[in-house]
């Protein structure tokens, strides 16, 4: 049901996006990060008109994380059906990811390319498959604008000049060097960090347009980069260190799991790469799907199962 309604959600969203022209700017998303959610319920159940509606939600909304990780669930989706079949170890289950899942993400880009330049002929929509080039694509890098020196000093005509990183990153290299910046500023500063509320400044010339962005920010995109600022270092490290660590606990136990199970937990792994670079903290459904997956396959991390541990042990000495 959760499912359903998060494709019936997305598909409204769509509809105003594909009838909103202004919204096609390159880097508009209506994060449809919660589309993975129906696409491993289809994989799991075997629905592959769910899996396939969820695809192509994924495709327009734009986040490349987004399909990265879509890609890496239809390659664990794979390995687990070859596992079943061959009997294979985790490590042989992780060759087979890896090697896959680029290839399903080249090839989905590609019939996806196709499709799109035939549909171009009726309708212009940008799809997330645009997005992987390093190459201007505002106005193929002609009559570009860049800012020289001060942001004040105006603006100068030519070949665009925009950062790799930033056109690669989406400009979240830019929150790196201006957190590390802030919170390299004292010892305290990178011990405990900002606190929550903590505002940084991001200037870069936009991949888009070509025109000087600066603006406050109170969040940042990266996890990482978001714990440093608000609490330090020291937890940011432990933050992107447990966080990845239970997912591959996760991924390495997957097999043992069927139904609403491995579907959440290929949810859970299919997110993780956009909870890094995205960082939705006030999503609910990521973190639920991931305590629901450390319950079912980390049993020994889980406080209730700690606590149903301590009870059996104390009955057996009492016995």
């Amino acid at each position: 049901m959760i499912s359903w309604a998060i494709l019936c959600g997305y598909a409204i969203a769509i509809v105003v996006y594909v009838a909103t022209p202004g919204l096609h700017s390159g880097s508009y998303s209506f994060q449809p990060n919660l589309a993975l959610l129906p696409f491993a319920s289809g994989l799991s159940s075997g629905s592959w008109l769910m899996s396939l509606a969820a695809s192509l939600i994924v495709v327009v909304g734009n986040k490349r994380a987004v399909y990265v990780g879509l890609a890496i669930m239809m390659a664990v989706h794979l390995s687990l059906r070859l596992d079943k079949r061959w009997s294979q170890g985790i490590f042989a289950r992780l060759v087979i990811v890896g090697v896959t899942a680029p290839v399903i993400a080249i090839a989905f880009g590609a019939a996806v390319s196709l499709l799109t330049s035939w549909m171009s002929l009726y309708v212009s929509v940008p799809t997330v498959v645009d997005r992987f080039t390093l190459h201007p694509t505002f106005n193929h890098g002609l009559d570009a604008t860049r800012a020289e020196g001060n942001l004040d000093l105006g603006l100068k005509r030519g070949e665009a000049t925009v950062d790799t990183m930033v056109r690669l990153t989406s400009a979240r290299s830019v929150e790196v060097y201006t957190v590390w910046n802030m919170v390299n500023r004292s010892p305290g500063q990178a011990l405990f960090g900002h606190g929550f509320g903590s505002e940084f400044t991001v200037s870069y010339i936009s991949p888009n347009d070509y025109e000087p962005v600066r603006f406050v920010r109170d969040q940042a995109d990266l996890a990482p980069v978001q714990v440093a600022l608000t609490s330090g270092l020291p937890a940011a490290v432990i933050f992107t260190v447990m966080l990845c660590g239970m997912v591959a606990v996760i991924f390495a136990r997957i097999g043992s799991v069927a139904g609403t199970g491995l579907t959440i937990a290929l949810f859970s792994i299919g997110s993780l790469l956009d909870t890094l670079l995205g960082f939705h903290a006030t999503n609910p459904v990521c973190w639920i799907a991931l305590g629901i997956a450390s319950r079912l396959l980390l049993p020994e991390f889980s406080l209730g199962s700690f606590g149903h541990a301590q009870e059996q042990r104390r009955l057996q000495e009492n016995a």
